[in-house]
C-alpha cells in the first residue's frame, strides 16, 4: 500500500515544488521563446453535455481499443477508498458515444496491464490484489460474456510494460515486486497459452512504457524506481527477439526520464514529451525516438512544462496534450501540428485532468478521454469538447 501511495504522490510533490524546465541540446523554442501568434491565440471552443453517454466507475486501470474501434475501460477504484480496486469493465461504442457495463474481471486488481490480442480478445495480467502482486492472467474472447483464466505469468509483478508483437505474441518486461524494481522479461504465446522466460532487461524500471520500433522489436522507454529518478530512464532499452538480447539507446539526460508522455506515431517512430527532468523538475522537452529505437531527435518544446502528460492523435495529423502541469486545476490543452512542428493552445478541458488519465484516438478522428481518479469522460472533436456526466458507484 505504501509503495503504491508513494508512486502516485511523489510526482505531485515534485510538481508542487519544481517549475523548472530541462531541455535537449538543440531543442526548438521553449515557452518563453514561443511568443508567436499561433501559440498565444486561444482557439474558440464550446462545451455541451450529451445525455447518451453512460457512467463508468472511477479510476480505470487501463483503456484499450479493439479492432472494431470499440473502447474498453478495465478496472476501477472505490471512490471512498481510492486504493481499493474494483473488477469493473466498461465498453464504449463510438457510434453512439455511449458506455455500457461489460463482464467484470474475475478478481479486482490495481496496477494491472491490459492488451488487445490480434484476434480481438482482451488479455489482463499482473497487478496487485489485496496489496499482493498476482501472476493471474485473464482472457475475454470477442463476443464472450465472461473472463476465463489462462496460464499464469512465471512470477507475479505489477506496473509491467508490455506490447503485442507482429507475430501475435505478447512481450512483457520490467515492473515492480514488493519494494523492488524488477527486470524480468517474458514472451506469451496466446495460441499455445504458454509463457516463456527470456533474458531480463538491462535494468528494472517501474511504470515504463513499451512501443514497437520500425522493425517490430519491443522498446522500453522511461520509468523509475520507487519514485527516484534514474537518469538511465531517459535511455531506451531494445529487445532483439531473434537473439534474445537487449541493447541500450543513446542517453539524453535532459529528456524527462520518469512520468513522460509517450505516443507511437505509426511509422516506427515514437514521440516522447515532458516528464521529470534534471533536478526532478517538470520539463517541456519533446523528442522523437527514431525507427531503430535508439536515437533521439529534439523537436519543438511544449508551451508548458508537464509531467505525466497524456498524448493522443487527433484527426488531421495533430497531437493532443493535456494534464501534468504544476497546477492541478489546469484546463489548458496544447496541440502539436506535425506538419509545421509547432505547438499552439487548444480548447480548454471541461474539467481538469492532472494525473492518471487515459486518452484513445477513435477511428473518426475524435479523442476519448477517460479520467483516472474521477469518472468524467470527454470526447474531443475539433473545436468542441463533449463530456459525460460524473458517475456514482452504483454498488454503494
Amino acid at each position: 500500500m505504501l509503495a503504491r501511495m508513494l508512486r502516485y504522490l511523489l510526482p505531485l510533490i515534485a510538481l508542487a515544488g519544481c517549475k523548472g524546465d530541462a531541455r535537449l541540446p538543440g531543442a526548438l523554442p521553449t515557452t518563453a521563446e514561443a511568443a508567436r501568434p499561433e501559440a498565444a491565440r486561444p482557439e474558440t471552443s464550446t462545451s455541451r453535455r450529451f445525455a447518451e453517454a453512460g457512467t463508468i466507475t472511477p479510476g480505470a486501470q487501463a483503456v484499450v481499443v479493439r479492432p472494431d474501434s470499440s473502447v474498453v475501460a478495465v478496472g476501477g477504484r472505490t471512490p471512498k477508498s481510492p486504493w481499493q480496486a474494483r473488477p469493473d469493465v466498461w465498453l464504449f461504442d463510438p457510434r453512439t458515444s455511449a458506455w455500457r457495463a461489460g463482464p467484470p474481471l474475475g478478481i479486482a486488481r490495481n496496477d494491472l496491464t491490459a492488451l488487445v490480442l490480434a484476434d480481438g480478445a482482451l488479455l489482463v495480467f499482473g497487478g496487485t490484489h489485496e496489496d499482493r502482486e498476482v501472476a493471474i492472467v485473464e482472457r475475454l474472447d470477442a463476443g464472450a460474456t465472461s473472463w476465463k483464466r489462462v496460464a499464469p505469468m512465471p512470477a507475479p509483478a505489477h506496473y509491467l510494460a508490455a506490447v503485442v508483437l507482429p507475430s501475435g505474441s505478447v512481450f512483457a518486461a520490467t515492473g515492480q515486486r514488493g519494494y523492488d524494481c524488477v527486470a524480468n522479461a517474458w514472451l506469451y504465446d496466446p495460441a499455445k497459452d504458454h509463457w516463456a522466460t527470456v533474458t531480463p532487461a538491462l535494468e528494472g524500471r517501474i511504470g515504463a512504457d513499451m512501443v514497437l520500433d520500425g522493425s517490430g522489436s519491443p522498446v522500453v522507454l522511461g520509468g523509475d524506481c520507487q519514485g527516484v529518478r534514474d537518469v538511465r530512464g531517459a535511455t531506451s532499452m531494445k529487445y532483439d527477439i531473434a537473439h534474445d538480447a537487449w541493447s541500450e539507446g543513446t542517453l539524453s539526460v535532459a529528456l524527462g526520464a520518469a512520468h513522460m508522455g509517450v505516443l507511437a506515431l505509426g511509422d516506427g517512430t515514437t514521440l516522447v514529451a515532458g516528464g521529470l527532468g534534471v533536478g526532478a523538475a517538470a520539463t517541456s522537452t519533446v523528442a522523437i525516438l527514431d525507427a531503430n529505437g535508439k536515437t533521439w531527435k529534439p523537436v519543438a518544446a511544449m508551451l508548458s512544462p508537464r509531467m505525466a502528460v497524456t498524448l493522443a492523435r487527433v484527426g488531421g495529423g495533430s497531437i493532443l496534450a493535456y494534464g501534468g502541469t504544476d497546477d492541478p486545476a489546469d484546463l489548458h490543452v496544447e496541440l502539436y501540428d506535425v506538419r509545421t512542428q509547432r505547438w499552439f493552445r487548444g480548447p480548454e478541458l471541461p474539467a481538469a485532468r492532472h494525473h492518471e488519465t487515459h486518452a484513445v484516438s477513435l477511428r473518426d478522428g475524435r479523442v476519448l478521454v477517460v479520467a483516472g481518479f474521477d469518472a468524467m469522460t470527454e470526447i474531443y472533436s475539433g473545436q468542441t469538447w463533449l463530456y459525460g456526466q460524473e458517475s456514482r458507484n452504483r454498488s454503494e
